[in-house]
């Protein structure tokens, strides 16, 4: 779901009228208005927004809808909906009728159990020519904090301190544009910092919403900002002050353990076949990985470029066999938990198999008589489905012939989990194929 830029909200329209071609008479586009919906609810699962009956999205936690047009002046039916126990259930509904021009953005916060929606009526901005400011406005909708105290910096102008109370937006505030800029936001209870943007940009006459959510990533932090119409790397800020973390697999299956290092810098000694670190805590940036033979450090078995962002939890796991080209993926775990669903990632990294499906059957169901829950699998794929509690037997097939190739097996799914399984080669390469289950498959 891409990110959402408020600057292009305006660069079309949904209907053009027209006047005729008579003496007198000009075609003008049809007045419109546009809306936004931003998922912060921390104990959410997706979350469907419907308007006017037509779909617009399904929101993860920190995702937003694409501006969409709609027509101004015009109360439009908006309903939030979800799957309570594989059953559509509404979470919240409204009619806003939105003038002409203007951007509704809809911010949905507070719990599932509690939902609270905080309404931002987005009124474009004259900038005149010779402006060196943008406008900037923040929300806070943490879950832990009362107030928040926004304090930014700019080599360019005076210090700026604006205060966030939890579910009210500020004003605008005009900010003289440039680089170098920084944000800190402390607990204005207490004085405690919440949260770094590090440097970062501002465009020339511009305007972002900023909001502060809950935070699930590595380190002791519980929140953090992001723009919500800035669209490079999802709205977060690129040198923002959060750890990183990567856990690393070896799944090739006909070598020796391996050594992993991140330039130059060593991660890991001896990984077995198989085996999966625990998360290791690594400096946010872009690193050469490097997979060598544990006998023989000048046997190199892969190296690989890797960004990492701020404030992500990652796994790299490293594929291949001796007579194949060697390859790795890449994943970014989400470990924030749904009280209400499971979730189960699975990663293809057999080199000896092609496409797979994996399915979760229920008593008296076979492959014949369901879709898969993941189809077409492809080798160093990633997939994530959620689910709800069940015992399920796990089968893995063939996606070209219907073959099975791993299972049944059964396997305990329980809501408010994460599960993750790594499909590999049998040690030495080949059949039958493998899965490597992780984090609460473990005893």
């Amino acid at each position: 779901m891409r990110r959402l830029n408020l600057l292009a909200l305006l660069t079309g329209s949904l209907f053009l009228s027209s006047c005729g071609d008579d003496q007198g008479f000009t075609n003008q586009p049809a007045p419109s208005a546009a809306i936004v919906v931003v998922n912060v609810i921390p104990d959410s699962p997706a979350l469907s927004v419907v308007v006017n009956n037509s779909l617009l999205g399904q929101l993860q936690f920190g995702q937003s809808t694409d501006v969409t047009p709609v027509l101004p002046q015009v109360p439009l039916d908006v309903s939030i909906q979800f799957l309570d126990n594989e059953t559509p259930a509404t979470l919240t509904e409204s009619m806003p009728a939105i003038e002409v021009d203007n951007t509704r953005i809809l911010v949905l916060s507070g719990t599932m159990a509690g939902p609270q929606v905080v309404t931002i009526n987005n009124i474009p901005a004259d900038f005149q020519e010779g402006i060196s400011t943008t406008l900037l406005k923040f929300v806070n909708v943490t879950s832990s904090v009362d107030s928040a105290t926004v304090t930014l910096t700019n080599s360019a102008a005076d210090i700026q301190t604006i205060v966030l109370t939890n579910g009210q937006p500020s004003e605008s505030v005009a900010v003289e544009f440039g680089v170098g800029l920084r944000i800190e936001t402390t607990d204005t209870a207490t004085g405690n910092l919440l949260w770094t943007s590090g440097d970062f940009d501002l465009p020339l006459a511009t305007e972002r919403l900023i909001i502060l959510a809950d935070y699930f990533g590595p380190g002791g932090e519980t929140v953090r900002m992001f723009s919500v119409n800035e669209q490079s790397n999802g709205g977060r800020f690129p040198n923002e002050q959060l750890d990183s973390a990567v856990r690393i697999a070896n799944m090739t299956p006909d070598r020796g353990p391996l050594d992993i290092s991140a330039d130059g810098n060593s991660l890991v000694t001896d990984l077995a076949f198989g085996d999966v670190t625990g998360f290791l805590n690594v400096t946010p940036g872009t690193f050469d990985f490097s997979a060598t033979l544990s006998s023989d450090a000048t046997d190199v078995i892969s190296t690989t470029e890797i960004t990492i962002l701020p404030g992500t939890f990652s796994t790299f796991g490293i594929a291949g066999l001796t007579s194949t080209a060697d390859s790795n993926s890449f994943l970014n775990n989400d470990l924030r938990r749904v009280p209400t669903r499971a979730s189960l990632t699975a990663t293809q990294l057999a080199p000896s198999f092609g496409p797979i499906n994996l399915f979760l059957l229920v008593a008296g169901q076979g492959t014949n008589d369901v879709f898969p829950a993941v189809s077409m699998i492809n080798l160093f794929a990633s997939f994530t489905l959620s689910s709800p509690s069940n015992t399920y037997d796990l089968v893995l097939t063939n996606a070209e012939t219907g073959e099975t190739l791993f299972g049944p097996q059964s396997v305990i799914i329980e809501t408010n989990k994460i599960y993750s399984l790594l499909i590999t080669d049998s040690e030495g390469g080949g059949e039958p194929l493998q899965v490597v289950f992780l984090d609460d498959f473990i005893e």
